[in-house]
C-alpha cells in the first residue's frame, strides 16, 4: 500500500514539473512572425530555406521593413516596424543632422548621421 501511495505521489510530482516546464517554454509569437512560422517545414529548415521564406514574406507584403533603417521589428519588444516613429534631429553644437527611429511601444531608439 505504501508503495502505491509513493508511486502516485511521484507521478503527480512528475506531471506538475512537466506541466510547469512546458507552460514556461511556450512563447507568444509576435504577429509579424506568424506568416513565416506557418510556412516552416516540419524538419528544421536550412539557412537557404529561411532566407527564401523571409524574402517571400517581404515580397508578399507580410513583413514591412522600416524604409530608413531596415528593421522588421523592434529589437527590444518585437513590435512591427509599422509602430516606429522616424524623425530628423539637428545637433547645433556639432552641426550634424541625424535620422532617429523610435519604437512607439517601448521607447527603444536608434539613429544614423545624415
Amino acid at each position: 500500500m505504501t508503495e502505491l501511495v509513493i508511486g502516485l505521489i511521484s507521478a503527480v510530482v512528475s506531471w506538475a514539473i512537466t506541466h510547469a516546464y512546458y507552460k514556461r517554454s511556450s512563447v507568444n509569437v509576435p504577429e509579424w512572425a506568424k506568416p513565416i512560422i506557418e510556412r516552416l517545414p516540419e524538419a528544421p529548415p536550412s539557412r537557404d530555406q529561411l532566407i527564401d521564406l523571409f524574402h517571400e514574406a517581404l515580397q508578399d507584403g507580410e513583413l514591412i521593413p522600416d524604409p530608413n533603417f531596415g528593421y522588421v521589428a523592434c529589437p527590444r519588444c518585437k513590435a512591427p516596424s509599422t509602430e516606429f516613429d522616424t524623425h530628423e534631429q539637428f545637433d547645433e553644437e556639432r552641426e550634424d543632422r541625424y535620422l532617429v527611429v523610435r519604437c512607439k511601444r517601448c521607447g527603444w531608439s536608434d539613429f544614423t548621421e545624415l
